[in-house]
C-alpha cells in the first residue's frame, strides 16, 4: 500500500488542480450572459457544460504536459540526430495543436454568446481527439488500440450529442433552435 501513496498524492493533486482551474473558469464564463432564456429552460453556463469544461481543462492541462516534456526531447534530437527531427516533430504536432485548439475552444465558449460557437466547438473537439490520433496513426503506420477508439470516439460523440441537442447549449449561446426553444418553450 506504501507504495500507492506517492501516486493517489498525484492523482489527488492533479484533480484539485483541474477542479481549482474549472471552478475559476465557469466563474469567469458566467460573468456572460446567455443569448436567450426561458423560464421552464436552464440556460447560462452550468449543468453538463460544466462536466464538459472540465474535461477539456483535463485535456489541455496534459497536452500542456505533454508538449513541454517533448520540447526537451526535440532540441536533444535535433542536436543528436537530425534526420530524425520530422519524426519527433509528428510525434508533439498533436499535442501542441490540442493545446492550441482546446485553448481556443474554451476562450470561445466561455468568452462568447454567438450561434456558430457551438459548431466551432464540435468542430474543434474532433480535431483535438479522433482526427489527430487518427493521423498520428496514419503517419507512423499505427493502430489505436481498442480502448482508444473507443475514448477519443465516445468522448467526441457523447459531447457533440449534448452540444447539438442540450436546450441549455442552444439558449445560452442563441442558435436558431433556442430562439424556437425560447418563443415556443418546446424542445423540438
Amino acid at each position: 500500500m506504501k507504495e500507492y501513496i506517492g501516486i493517489i498524492g498525484v492523482v489527488i493533486g492533479m484533480a484539485i488542480v483541474i477542479l481549482a482551474l474549472t471552478y475559476g473558469y465557469v466563474k469567469w464564463a458566467q460573468r456572460y450572459a446567455p443569448a436567450l432564456g426561458h423560464q421552464k429552460f436552464r440556460s447560462g453556463i452550468g449543468g453538463a457544460l460544466i462536466l464538459f469544461f472540465v474535461g477539456q481543462i483535463a485535456w489541455l492541462l496534459r497536452a500542456l504536459w505533454d508538449v513541454s516534456f517533448a520540447l526537451g526531447s526535440i532540441t536533444r534530437i535535433a542536436v543528436a540526430v537530425p534526420s530524425k527531427l520530422p519524426e519527433a516533430l509528428m510525434v508533439v504536432m498533436p499535442s501542441a495543436a490540442a493545446l492550441i485548439l482546446g485553448a481556443v475552444l474554451l476562450w470561445e465558449m466561455g468568452r462568447k454568446r454567438k450561434s456558430y460557437v457551438l459548431g466551432e466547438a464540435i468542430v474543434l473537439l474532433w480535431l483535438m481527439g479522433p482526427v489527430a490520433a487518427l493521423l498520428q496513426g496514419a503517419y507512423f503506420h499505427l493502430h489505436l488500440a481498442t480502448f482508444s477508439v473507443v475514448q477519443l470516439f465516445g468522448w467526441a460523440i457523447l459531447w457533440t450529442a449534448y452540444l447539438a441537442l442540450s436546450p441549455r447549449c442552444a439558449l445560452t449561446y442563441g442558435t436558431k433552435r433556442g430562439m424556437r426553444i425560447a418563443r415556443s418553450g418546446r424542445m423540438f
